[in-house]
């Protein structure tokens, strides 16, 4: 080959090596681009995840924040911002001083917590992944919670949790796979997540297992380009599942670019307005969304929003409410929450949010507060003449007698019983004597003045508080007016009545240093009054003291009447409303005293409860009670629950928890055989160590009521706090059935209220027909009451079971 051939060899070879790098960059150009997109996709999909809303009141403002953290969880995407981040969920939700977060390494079976506060940043790093609540949670996959964890046979044995009561994990998981877990812990013996408390755990627990697997794999992105299809699937399915979840909470999520002035919506935002992308288009403007969606009447609320969509978003953002028109015509409500996104700079480029229909959500709330209204009514008033209740009477007095105590309040009572209504009422009727109360509540609040509280305590007693009025004279004069005012004819249907009253006065802080002291002692120169010859007025005085005198000689007759055997049991049947069987009996406590007689109840527990032998004898009863409960069981009777009353005195003892697992044990009987009815009057002197007593004794397995719904303290505020399972509707509710349209309506609304906290109702006293015929149209659970049997002794209750068991 000569020397002209050789050098056009070389210059060929030169020219196809250049081609192929060109070729091989052009690929490596190629590759990155598409690397490039792939990511600035990826930033797209995160400000798009959402977190799933139910549509009741309840759960919304807990969904409101998981939306929140949600977003607050996607908008970083570093692996160590996204644990802290976590933790941060979990307090705001939850609330939980003490929490973490772990790993698990499947192939040496152990767990390492990488992040982790209150007494889990004291905890070794490091454990055994098969043990504990750590191991229940990874071979179940599920939620694993413990309570009395710091007595837990597989606790942990650092010290650091001798204080630790409930402990709770939630798995995290990639494709189905435990990688770890987060969890919390309170020292609180009653504070435990509910159901729906763990529900949101688990939830929380996806949208930061997709938070921290979008992490990993956006690591993953920048490192291993062979990866890239995967993970591009992997995020495609988590915001696929992210737009399911907005669609069922009702959420569109939309973008707006401050450069264009253009808003981006999809078909799942366009879905809330009843209308698509086809219709529409992908982007709007400001001006037309205002003009196509909002309602007419609030558009003036879009002069203040033009400001931060026309200002380069630099004006706080702010959540707001307005409604909307969607293309069917129907008018929704839309709640817009709104976040922004900055360019490497630190300048705003972008607006991002969401707006979600909460029409439905504010339809519940206003019913809500049209029910706490209606709830509220009828705790604080009362039902006939529309004055303060026993209820609202406490609450005032007791801040009335604070200010008495420091010396800056002074005044006077007025205990006020209208004389001889019970014969108008057996004679003509209790609708003319509601009428005559309702008219003597009218006459006595008009007289008092504006100043006055007045209220009506019971049937016929009313109680007025006069602030000031501590001038014997001035008060004598206001009372002769009253008493001449209610001394007025008035006209009852068609008849002529003329009513009086007997009224009795203290001053405070001289007659009483308490609020039940100086009722007491105004109801005592009450008492004087009709006893003197009704129709008149008493101060109280001293002399008074001798009623105070019998009623210590009766005490003293009590202090021996258990070890005298004076004390006898009876037992009134509860009947389901649904088939008429018998379901259970109530316990009822009688006193045949050899010096006074059959002493009524309402007259030696008071007495019991004043001088302490309360806790001997409830404790007898308890005994006694199990024992029969032992003895319905051996009679085929097993099923039938006993309940048992018992005083706010006898749960303040240090050792009640104790007698009653005792007397349960010592009779043999399931606990759940036995039912305890309390008043609410057990939250007035220590609410927290009662409800943490009564959740002992319900995690025991005793069955616990509310008795007297309604009538006393604090019923209605605490209810959803005591771990009980039934209300019993007074018998004072009951008889407003046939005499009084919005008592019974207020029965109605109780039973429906029970019902809806998953709580049975047991209505007591009922005596006639039509009232059973009511309590059965509302669907009230259980009857008791003379319609079915009064009370009976033991070997009559027995024949009561055999006849009904099979009714």
């Amino acid at each position: 080959m000569n020397q002209w051939g050789v050098i056009t060899m070389c210059k060929a070879k030169e020219t196809n090596e250049v081609v192929t790098n060109d070729l091989l960059n052009e690929e490596l150009l190629t590759a990155y681009e598409e690397l490039t997109a792939s990511e600035e996709e990826l930033h797209q999909q995160f400000d798009e995840l959402l977190v799933k809303e139910e549509a009741i009141y309840q759960q919304n403002t807990v969904l409101n924040l998981l939306h929140d953290i949600a977003i607050n969880l996607m908008s970083d995407l570093r692996h160590d911002d996204v644990l802290q981040k976590i933790m941060d969920g979990v307090r705001d939700l939850f609330g939980a001083p003490n929490r973490f977060v772990y790993f698990v390494d499947a192939e040496i079976r152990t767990y390492t917590v990488t992040i982790g506060t209150g007494v889990f940043n004291e905890l070794d790093k490091e454990g055994i992944l098969t043990k504990g609540l750590v191991g229940q949670a990874y071979r179940t996959g599920t939620v694993a919670t413990v309570k009395n964890y710091n007595s837990w046979p597989e606790r942990l044995v650092n010290p650091i949790f001798d204080t630790i009561y409930y402990v709770a994990l939630v798995p995290l998981k990639n494709k189905d796979k435990m990688i770890g877990a987060i969890g919390l812990a309170f020292s609180e013996p009653e504070r435990i997540l509910s159901e729906a408390e763990l529900s949101l755990f688990q939830r929380f627990a996806d949208l930061a297992s997709f938070a921290l697997g979008n992490a990993l794999l956006l690591d993953s992105l920048h490192t291993e380009i062979v990866e890239r299809k995967q993970l591009e699937t992997v995020l495609l399915d988590s915001r696929n599942m992210m737009i399911l979840a907005a669609g069922l909470a009702n959420l569109g999520v939309w973008e707006y670019d401050l450069k264009t002035k253009l808003y981006h919506f999809n078909d799942e935002f366009y879905a809330v307005y009843g209308t698509n992308v086809a219709r529409e288009g992908q982007f709007m403007s400001f001006d037309t969304y205002v003009r196509e969606f909002v309602h007419p009447e609030d558009i003036w609320m879009f002069e203040e929003e033009r400001q931060l969509y026309f200002s380069d978003g630099k004006v706080p953002l702010k959540d707001v409410e307005h409604r909307i028109i969607r293309r069917d015509g129907i008018v929704r409500n839309i709640l817009v929450r709104r976040n922004n996104i900055k360019d490497a700079k630190g300048e705003i480029i972008k607006l991002y949010g969401t707006n979600q229909d909460i029409t439905e959500v504010l339809q519940v709330d206003a019913e809500r507060k049209k029910q706490a209204q209606t709830i509220k009514h009828m705790a604080y008033f009362d039902s006939l003449t529309g004055l303060a209740n026993r209820h609202s009477l406490n609450e005032w007095l007791k801040n009335e007698m604070e200010g008495a105590r420091s010396g800056s309040a002074v005044g006077s009572i007025l205990f006020i019983d209208l004389d001889d209504l019970k014969m108008i009422n057996d004679t003509y009727g209790h609708s003319y004597g509601d009428k005559i109360i309702y008219t003597a509540g009218t006459r006595i609040r008009d007289r008092a003045g504006k100043n006055a509280f007045v209220s009506r305590i019971g049937g016929d007693e009313f109680v007025v508080i006069l602030p000031g009025a501590y001038d014997r004279e001035n008060v004598r004069k206001l009372v002769q007016q009253i008493s001449k005012s209610i001394g007025k004819e008035q006209e009852i249907f068609g008849g002529q009545f003329h009513m009086t009253a007997s009224i009795g006065i203290a001053f405070y802080p001289d007659d009483g240093d308490t609020a039940e002291e100086l009722i007491k002692n105004a109801d005592n120169a009450m008492y004087a009054a009709k006893k003197e010859s009704k129709d008149c007025w008493r101060f109280y005085t001293e002399k008074m003291q001798i009623d105070a005198y019998e009623k210590m000689r009766l005490t003293g007759s009590l202090r021996h009447a258990l070890e005298r055997n004076e004390f006898s049991l009876v037992y009134q049947p509860q009947i389901s409303a649904t088939d008429r069987k018998l379901i259970g009996f109530e316990v009822l406590l009688r006193w045949n005293s050899p010096e006074y007689g059959n002493v009524p109840p309402m007259q030696f527990i008071p007495l019991a409860e004043q001088s302490g032998l309360i806790n001997s004898i409830g404790m007898w009863v308890l005994r006694e009670s199990c024992q029969f409960a032992r003895r319905l069981s051996e009679q085929g009777g097993s099923d039938i629950r006993v309940a048992v009353n018992i005083s706010s005195k006898q749960i303040a003892v240090d050792d009640f928890i104790v007698g009653v697992c005792n007397a349960v044990n010592a009779a043999g009987i399931d606990p759940q055989q036995l039912e305890l009815e309390i008043t609410e009057s057990v939250l007035i002197q220590s609410m927290e160590d009662a409800i943490g007593k009564l959740a002992h004794l319900k995690e025991f397995g005793v069955k616990l009521s509310l008795d007297d719904f309604g009538t006393g303290f604090s019923s209605l505020t605490y209810l959803r706090q005591l771990p009980v399972e039934t209300v019993k509707i007074d018998k004072s509710f009951i008889d407003m059935i046939t005499s009084d349209v919005q008592g019974a309506k207020i029965i109605a609304s109780v039973i429906n209220m029970a019902h809806a906290i998953n709580m049975k109702v047991v209505a007591e006293g009922v005596e006639t027909e039509a009232q059973l015929e009511y309590l059965l149209d509302k669907d009230c659970d259980i009857i008791q009451g003379y319609i079915f049997s009064c009370p009976i002794v033991e070997a009559a209750a027995m024949k009561f079971l055999a006849d009904h068991s099979e009714v």
